[in-house]
Parts: structure tokens; C-alpha cells; sequence
């Protein structure tokens, strides 16, 4: 007996990993023996002579090969056939997480052709960035956030740890069913935050201020930022949605009348301080080399030559001063020369000690860098202080001074080119998005599909209930689209804005990422006739492929996730031996305004793959179906059936199953009555060859009879 066997690493195993215990009985014999006799006999015949001893030998094997599977991949307790997935939706939904790293986001050009700032069309004009409004972007240190760390110079300020704005935020609160390793309970949040009081860096309007700068129409300023994406082409690669976790903003300011956030995916202009030309700090001249040319405009010095050779600054460390200066290419004393009247106008306005006018005149630009650790902040200098400048260009990479703590925020020039083509795009063609941030959001509008209120656990030992908002936009569902930009073939930057406020807003992104789905729509009609036909462009048909998991979903509105019955999450030994539960996942896919009525009331999701699965004998897959639209009682069931199609192509080689589909209610929790057992799609694939074979018999006696 021979053995071979395979054990898995899951208990989930995909098809065409298959692990195998297959078992090989063999026999076998051997029998030899001399025979006298028979020489004699022969030795009778005539013209034949011998003496030799004759001999009989007989020999024969048998062998028996019994396949199996691990008792690892076994179906249930009870039933002991082995499962391998096709796919268990596991990796039908990936992300890209914008999030990180963050310098790759980037001060926002002045978005053009959305009609809400008329100073974007302005070109080498100080007055296309009098809206701009004070916007930090930043991940907080987690030592800043732990009242135990003797690092941390806030750990006495309890209640500035408190705070809905600064506080850790913890795995457990959003995502309370996931399992994590050890160490990584904490969630790095993304925070914008956004004061439309304040004036932004290179905002150069000396009115519609008060003497200490205050901005007296905060509902007009702005505040954005841009990165690039690798992933350019959304229609190859299926990116269909931006998603993100939000923290309510308003958790401290119930009555604030809110704003709004504007998305814009496509052609974003890297030209931050509008004048058509490409700033790069280490293009600029040093003390050690003086004479490198520059270009002035009504901005500051730009290089004359666009080619950035290198993106590295000079190694010489006297050289930092000169080129690390932000995107208008002056240090503070040029900044005095080049907007002595913007100065002037302060004085006048608002009087020489003013403090506005004291403010501007040591730093006219204000786009000084500052570091949260600066030891000019104190003790009453709250995080949301420290990080205030810390997104500011100049000065933001100095010479590393041997500190404990880094002192830089980049160690790379600024400069207009985020996805590093050596070329600046001044083109303005995307599709925008309007998000309304408001107190009280509403789940099932304005993109949310989920609510989350945690209770949290808050540093100064007292416990306050936060809302998160899940926000799920598809990328096709754009509010406007500006410019030209014909599909998504070609996005190649995002920006984000923040305007409509009349006060400071912090907005924390636990999450935020765009996300592709494995699973395509369909977007041909479902028929038998073996056409391709198009469905019409203005199908009244809404379709959406979604993912759905225990992890995001287990406390869904009106119906939970739930794992199915019989079927159990992964588990996988992390660094330090503790089990770790996998995520476990489900395809989702939303329809609506699909009636009866309507022709080709058909829609679908589909995925290439290639399969051989003659060596199977079941398919098997579980299916839901649930009301969109209250009280949850709009269809019953048969009134919507699940078709599989096992295809060669999609519209005239295929094998075709269909289930009548009996829907859950709202409220139900019981996974037994979320996966109703006769909504399972489950039949023996032996049963499409026997149709098969009927279907070329029933052929075959056509033709005769025609022939006849």
C-alpha cells in the first residue's frame, strides 16, 4: 500500500488547489519451477533435439487506486465529500488605500469649470487664490495619542486626548468582529482639518478680514488636496466605487450648519500656484550656485528649465535654505520684496500693530513649515495646533539634526508634478462628486450605507457614543462632469475639497480607498437568441456590484451579515502563535427598477474563468434576497429567480439553472432565515451531461426525420 497525501493550509480551498490523499493497494506474484518431463516431449518430436531442463514461469500484478481528500476539506461532520471553491467571494472585492503614504497628497490646485470659485480662470493672477482657506491634512503620532507614554507632551491633558478630533481610534469600535494581531488595535486615521476662518498659504486678499485675520465669509473659502494614482485605467482594472469610514465631524458642534465635500477623479491640474509653469525646489539657485536661471511671475521664482534631473535636493546642507522654500520660491525676506503692496494694504487696513499685519509681515506667503514636535509648541498647545502647519512647503525638509524624532515632513522637493512625468498638467477634465457633511446624517442618502455608533472608552476615564459614517460612491454616479474627459480609461489624479463651512470642521477617514470588484457587469441583454446586443444607454435599470462581509457589515441595516450555515471563518497563526480570524465575504449585487414589465427584465454579473469540472459531482452556492425599499415587502416569493449560467461564451454555449428565490424580511438575524435553505442553488453536474446528451439525441432524431 502507497499513500500520498497533502494537508492543507485552510480549510478553504480554491479550485485547482485541491489537496489530494490518495491511497494505491497493489499485489503481485511470481511462480517458477522445472519441468523434466517436458524435454522429454519435445525431445520426441521429430527433427528436434535438446537436453535442456524446461521450466514453467507465470507472474501477474494487480493495483487499485483510491483517491481521496483530506477529512480537513470535508463538507460537513456528517457529510464526508470534499468542497473546493470556485470562488468564495473572499477576493472579490480589493482596494487601493489612498490614505498612505501621505506625501503623496499634495496643496490643491484651484478647481476650474464647477462654477463655484470664478477666480480658478484667473492665470498668473495673485487673486485665483483669495478663497483659499487653512487646511491641515495629517496621521497623528501615535505617541501623541497615549497618556501613558512618557514620549508624550500631551500625557498630563487628558482631556485634550478626549477629544472626538485627537483621540485614538480603535479597531474594535467600526470593525467590532475583526480579528487583529497583537499591537495593531489602533486604526491610523487620515484627518483633514479644514478652518475657512483662517487664510490659507499663498492667499494674498487684504480684504474681507478683521484686525486679528478672521475671515468674515467663511462659507466661501476652500480648502483641498491632490495626489495621483498609479492605477490610471478604472474600466480595465473595475474600479467602480470610492468608499470611506467618516467620523461624524460634529460630534462637539450638534447645531453647526455644515458644508460639503467635493471629490474630482480624472485630468487635475498640478499647477497649485496658477502662472503655466513647472516649480521644483531643488531647480532653484543655491549660495553655492547662484547664477542657475530662474523665471520671475507674479508669484515668486520659478526654474527656467522644466526638466527636473533629479528629485533630490543638494547634498550640501548650506544649500537646504535657498531651495527648500515652498512652491513660490522665496524665502520670507524675498516674500517682503515681492508682496510689498499685499503688505501695505494690511497697514492700512487694519493699522502696523495689528496682528494680522504682524502675522504677514514675518511670513507674507504663510506657508512656513512647522514640525508638531517644535519646541516652541508648550503644553497647552493642543495636537490639532501642532499639525496646523505642519503640511506647509517651506521649510518642510530640513537637515536632519540627529533628534530622537524626525524633524521633516518630506524629505523631497516640492514641486508641481505629482505623478512624477517630468511634465505639469494644467488641464482641468474630471467628474466631480458632492458629498453634503451635515449633524444628523441619514443612512441610504447622500452615499451612506452604514452607520456605526460605538461607545467609546476616552482617556479622561468618562465614555461618549461616536457615529461613523460608510460612504460608498460609485465612480459613475458623478454629479458633474467638467472638460472633455470622455470615460475612465485615463484617471490619473483624485482631489478633495472642503467649502460651504462657517467654522472649523476635522474631518478622520478611517478608511478611504477605491474599490474594484473581480465580478463585472453584464451589460448585454440576457436572452436565448446567442446576439450580443447592447443594453440601451439610458437603461432605467440601476445595477450595482457590491461586496458585503462579517467584518463591515455584522451590524447592517435592515438585515445584518451573517455567515452562512455549516460554512466557518478561516483561521491563520499570526507572528506570535495567536489565532487570527480571516474576514469572510459574499458577492452583492443591487438592483433596481427591475419590473416585470419591462422588456429584458433581465441583469446580471459575470466572471471569465477556466474550468474542468468533470471531476465533481455537485454545485453548489448560497443565495439572499432582500427588499431595498421599506417596510421590505415589495416582491414574494417566485416573484425573482437566480439564474447560474456554466458557460463557453454568454450568449449561446452555456448550461442554465434557475431557483425561485423566497426573500428575508427585515430584522431577521438568524442566518438559517437570511440563507433560506430552498434559496440554494445545489444540483448534481452529472445532470447537465445527461441534458446534453438528450439535447444531441433529440438533434440527431430531427435531422433524420427532416432527411426522411
Amino acid at each position: 500500500m502507497v499513500r500520498l497525501g497533502e494537508r492543507p493550509f485552510f480549510t478553504k480551498t480554491s479550485y485547482g488547489e485541491d489537496p489530494i490523499r490518495n491511497t494505491m493497494y497493489g499485489v503481485d506474484f511470481d511462480y517458477r519451477n522445472n519441468l523434466p518431463r517436458l524435454s522429454k516431449w519435445l525431445d520426441k518430436l521429430p527433427f528436434y533435439s535438446t537436453k535442456a531442463m524446461s521450466s514453467i514461469t507465470a507472474y501477474g500484478e494487480a493495483a487499485l487506486l483510491d483517491p481521496g481528500h483530506p477529512k480537513q476539506i470535508n463538507s460537513s461532520r456528517k457529510n464526508k465529500d470534499g468542497v473546493s471553491y470556485i470562488d468564495d467571494f473572499e477576493g472579490t472585492r480589493s482596494s487601493i488605500d489612498l490614505r498612505f503614504p501621505l506625501i503623496s497628497w499634495a496643496l490643491a490646485s484651484v478647481p476650474q469649470g464647477n462654477g463655484l470659485f470664478p477666480e480658478a480662470g484667473l492665470n498668473n493672477d495673485l487673486k485665483s487664490g483669495y478663497n483659499r482657506g487653512k487646511l491641515a491634512w495629517y496621521n497623528i503620532e501615535p505617541v501623541l495619542q497615549e497618556k501613558n507614554n512618557s514620549s508624550n507632551p500631551l500625557r498630563h491633558d487628558l482631556e485634550e486626548l478626549s477629544k472626538p478630533e485627537t483621540r485614538q481610534v480603535f479597531n474594535s469600535e467600526i470593525f467590532p468582529r475583526k480579528s487583529y494581531q497583537l499591537g495593531q488595535s489602533n486604526i491610523t486615521t487620515f484627518d483633514l482639518s479644514f478652518y475657512p476662518k483662517e487664510k490659507g498659504p499663498y492667499n494674498f486678499s487684504a480684504v474681507g478680514l478683521d484686525a486679528n485675520g478672521v475671515v468674515q465669509s467663511p462659507k466661501r473659502s476652500w480648502g483641498g488636496i491632490m495626489r495621483n494614482i498609479d492605477q490610471t485605467d478604472f474600466e480595465t482594472s473595475n474600479i467602480e466605487y470610492i468608499e470611506f469610514w467618516l467620523q461624524d465631524p460634529f460630534i462637539r458642534k450638534p447645531f453647526s450648519i455644515g458644508g460639503q465635500l467635493y471629490l474630482d477623479l480624472g485630468n487635475i491640474s498640478e499647477d497649485i500656484l496658477k502662472d503655466g509653469r513647472r516649480q521644483y525646489e531643488n531647480g532653484l539657485p543655491t549660495g553655492r550656485n547662484p547664477n542657475i536661471p530662474v523665471d520671475t511671475t507674479v508669484w515668486g521664482k520659478v526654474p527656467r528649465n522644466p526638466i527636473q534631473v533629479t528629485n533630490a535636493f543638494s547634498n550640501e546642507p548650506d544649500d537646504r535654505p535657498y531651495q527648500d522654500v515652498g512652491y513660490d520660491g522665496l524665502q520670507d525676506t524675498a516674500e517682503q520684496r515681492q508682496f510689498t503692496k499685499y503688505l501695505d494694504s494690511l497697514k492700512l487696513l487694519y493699522g502696523p500693530t495689528s496682528p494680522v499685519y504682524l502675522r504677514a509681515l514675518g511670513d507674507p506667503a504663510a506657508d512656513n513649515f512647522k514640525n508638531y514636535r517644535d519646541d516652541s509648541y508648550g503644553a497647552t498647545d493642543g495636537i490639532l495646533r501642532r499639525y496646523k502647519d505642519f503640511d506647509n512647503p517651506q521649510g518642510n525638509s530640513p537637515v536632519n539634526n540627529s533628534t530622537e524624532f524626525t524633524n521633516a515632513q518630506t524629505l523631497y522637493p516640492d514641486q508641481e508634478d505629482l505623478n512624477r512625468d517630468n511634465t505639469m498638467n494644467e488641464s482641468e477634465e474630471y467628474f466631480q462628486y458632492k458629498i453634503d457633511l451635515k449633524p444628523n446624517l441619514i443612512l441610504g442618502s447622500n452615499y451612506i450605507t452604514d452607520i456605526r455608533t460605538a461607545t467609546v472608552h476616552l482617556a479622561n476615564g468618562q465614555t461618549r457614543n461616536e457615529k461613523w459614517y460608510y460612504f460608498r460612491i460609485p465612480v459613475r454616479s458623478y454629479q458633474t462632469k467638467v472638460g472633455n474627459i470622455p470615460d475612465f480609461k485615463s484617471i490619473r489624479f483624485i482631489r478633495m475639497f472642503l467649502t460651504g463651512f462657517d467654522d472649523t470642521v476635522v474631518c478622520r477617514f478611517a478608511r478611504l480607498e477605491l474599490v474594484r470588484n473581480q465580478w463585472r457587469k453584464y451589460n448585454y441583454i440576457l436572452d436565448s437568441t446567442g446576439n450580443y446586443t447592447p443594453l440601451p444607454a439610458n437603461d432605467p435599470v440601476g445595477t450595482n456590484v457590491l461586496a458585503v462581509n462579517v467584518e463591515d457589515n455584522d451590524q447592517r441595516q435592515p438585515i445584518p451579515y451573517r455567515i452562512p450555515p455549516g460554512i466557518e471563518r478561516q483561521t491563520e497563526l499570526s507572528n506570535n502563535n495567536t489565532q487570527i480570524l480571516e474576514n469572510e465575504q459574499a458577492l452583492s449585487f443591487k438592483v433596481s427598477n427591475l419590473t416585470k414589465n419591462y422588456p429584458n427584465n433581465i441583469r446580471g454579473v459575470f466572471k471569465t474563468m477556466n474550468m474542468d469540472l468533470r471531476q465533481f459531482g455537485r454545485l453548489q452556492m448560497f443565495v439572499h434576497i432582500e427588499d431595498s425599499l421599506a417596510p421590505g415587502d415589495h416582491f414574494n416569493k417566485g416573484d425573482v429567480r437566480a439564474v447560474l449560467r456554466i458557460a463557453n461564451d454568454f450568449s449561446g454555449n452555456y448550461y442554465e439553472v434557475k431557483v425561485p428565490l423566497t426573500p428575508t424580511k427585515w430584522g431577521v438575524t438568524d442566518s438559517l432565515l437570511i440563507w433560506p435553505a430552498e434559496n440554494n442553488i445545489d444540483f448534481n453536474l452529472q445532470d447537465l451531461v445527461k441534458l446534453n446528451l438528450m439535447a444531441r439525441y433529440f438533434l440527431c432524431w430531427v435531422i433524420q426525420t427532416l432527411v426522411r
